[in-house]
C-alpha cells in the first residue's frame, strides 16, 4: 500500500471518529437503552444467578416495604453488602419489578458511556472519545452483566465518577464531596473496593497534588461508611466492617479444594456444616470461615502464594467456571475473548512505548486501579465480574494509546508522502 493511500487511510479515520464524535456517542447509548430494554423483557421477572439475586431483591423489597435490612423480611441481615439493594430499594418504592431492576442496570450502563466519552473528550481528544465509545459498546460482557441483578454496572459508574473528579486539575470542593459519595457507596456494593480511596491517597501523595479535595472525599466516605458500621455493631453486637459475607469468600478461594479458576464452586461445605453445629449465628459464622481460611494460609503458605499467583493470573482469564453451570455459553466465552484481549494488549504494550508516548499521570492511576484489584481480589477469588468496573480503565488506557497511534501514523504517512 502506497504512502498516499495510508496516509488518507489514517488521516480519514482520524477525522471521521473526531468529527462525528457527538453522534457516535448518542447513537451508541441509544442503542444500549433500547437493547437492554428488549433483554429485559426478554429475561422477564425470573432469577437466574441464585441465591445472588435473590438475595439482594428480597433485601430490596423488605427494605422498601418495612424498612428492615433483611432476606426474609423478619431477621436484620448484613450478608449482603447493602450499596446495591438501597439502590434497588429505591425503584422497589416506586412500584418497580425485577424486569425495571434490569432497565436499571442499563441505565447506568449508558450512562457510564456518557460519562467516558465526556471524561475522554474534556482530558484528551474526540478521537479518543469515540475510540473509547465504540471500544464499550463492543465490549458485550457489559451488555450481559448488565442483564443480572449484581452491582457490577453500578459500580463502574461510581469509579468513573470518583475518577473524574478526583484527577481534574483544581478539583473544588464539592467535587471532592460528590466523589466521596461516590467511593462510599462503591464500597458499600462491594467492600472489596476499600482499596481505591488507598490508591488515590497513594497517588496524590507520590504526585504532590493539593490534597483538600481528597481529604473531604475521604471524610464523607468515612463518614457514610461509618454510619453503617454502627448500624451492623447495634444490630449484632459486634464489629462488621459492610457485610458478613467476606469470611465465606476468603475460604472458597483459601481452602484445599481451592483452584485458580474455581470462585464460589470450590467446596466449602464441611466449614459450613461446622459452622451450623457450633450453632454460630451470622456474625460468628463469618469469622469462623474467615478463621479457617487464614489457619489454611498459615499451615500451607508454599501453595497458599503459589495459589495467589495463579488467582492474579486468572484476573485476566476470558471465561469462568459458573455456580450456575446452565448460564454457560460458549458464544459468550467467543466474545469475551475477541473483546477483551485485545484491550488488554494495548494496555501492556503501552508501557512499551514509554520514550515515544510519555506517560501521563493519570495513567498511572489507570494502571493502579487496575493492577490493584486483581492484586486485591487474588487474596480471595478472582471472576470476570468481579473485574468489570475496572475495566473502563483498561478502556481508557487503550483507548488512549490507539488513539496516539492513528494520530502518529497519519502525521507520519502525511510526511513520509510530503518528502517523496
Amino acid at each position: 500500500m502506497s504512502p498516499t493511500s495510508r496516509h488518507f487511510i489514517f488521516s480519514g479515520i482520524s477525522g471521521f471518529l473526531s468529527k462525528y464524535n457527538l453522534q457516535i456517542y448518542f447513537v451508541v447509548t441509544l442503542l444500549v437503552l433500547m437493547a437492554g430494554t428488549a433483554y429485559s423483557f426478554f429475561l422477564g421477572n425470573g432469577l437466574r444467578f441464585l441465591p445472588d439475586e435473590s438475595d439482594y431483591y428480597a433485601i430490596a423489597k423488605n427494605f422498601a416495604t418495612t424498612g428492615n435490612f433483611s432476606i426474609n423480611g423478619i431477621d436484620p441481615t448484613a450478608a449482603r453488602p447493602p450499596g446495591y439493594p438501597f439502590v434497588l430499594a429505591v425503584l422497589a418504592w416506586l412500584g418497580g419489578n425485577i424486569i425495571a431492576a434490569r432497565m436499571l442496570n442499563y441505565v447506568f450502563l449508558a450512562v457510564s458511556i456518557v460519562w467516558l466519552n465526556q471524561f475522554l473528550k474534556s482530558r484528551f481528544s474526540p478521537l479518543t472519545a469515540s475510540l473509547g465509545v465504540l471500544m464499550a459498546a463492543a465490549y458485550g460482557v457489559f451488555f450481559f452483566t448488565a442483564g443480572v441483578l449484581y452491582p457490577q454496572i453500578m459500580c463502574g459508574l461510581l469509579i468513573l465518577i470518583a475518577v473524574d473528579f478526583l484527577t481534574r486539575n483544581q478539583p473544588k470542593l464539592y467535587q471532592g464531596v460528590f466523589s466521596g459519595l461516590a467511593i462510599a457507596l462503591l464500597i458499600l456494593a462491594v467492600p472489596t473496593f476499600v482499596f481505591v480511596p488507598i490508591i488515590f491517597i497513594g497517588w496524590f501523595v507520590l504526585y504532590r497534588l493539593p490534597l483538600k479535595p481528597l481529604w473531604v472525599s475521604l471524610a464523607v466516605t468515612v463518614l457514610i461508611l461509618g454510619l453503617w458500621t454502627w448500624r451492623n455493631y447495634a444490630t449484632f453486637h459486634s464489629f462488621t466492617f459492610v457485610s458478613t459475607h467476606s469470611g465465606r469468600v476468603l475460604l472458597y478461594g483459601n481452602s484445599e479444594n481451592t483452584t485458580p479458576s474455581a470462585g464460589a464452586t470450590a467446596d466449602i461445605s464441611k466449614y459450613e456444616m461446622e459452622a451450623q453445629q457450633l450453632g454460630l449465628n451470622e456474625t460468628e459464622t463469618d469469622r469462623y470461615l474467615a478463621n479457617q481460611a487464614i489457619t489454611y494460609i498459615i499451615n500451607h503458605p508454599l501453595r497458599s502464594l503459589v495459589m495467589y499467583l495463579a488467582k492474579f493470573v486468572n484476573n485476566f482469564n476470558f471465561r469462568n467456571d459458573l455456580v450456575t453451570s446452565s448460564e454457560s455459553s460458549t458464544l459468550r466465552d467467543l466474545i469475551m475473548f475477541i473483546t477483551y484481549y485485545p484491550m488488554l494488549s494495548l494496555f501492556f504494550l503501552r508501557w512499551f512505548f514509554i520514550k515515544k508516548y510519555p506517560i501521563d499521570r493519570q495513567e498511572i492511576l489507570w494502571m493502579l486501579l487496575y493492577i490493584g484489584n486483581g492484586l486485591v481480589y487474588a487474596i480471595f477469588i478472582t471472576r470476570i465480574r468481579f473485574r468489570l468496573p475496572l475495566d473502563w480503565m483498561l478502556i481508557i488506557s487503550a483507548a488512549l494509546f490507539l488513539a496516539r497511534i492513528v494520530q502518529d501514523r497519519s502525521i507520519n504517512e502525511m510526511s513520509l508522502f510530503k518528502t517523496r
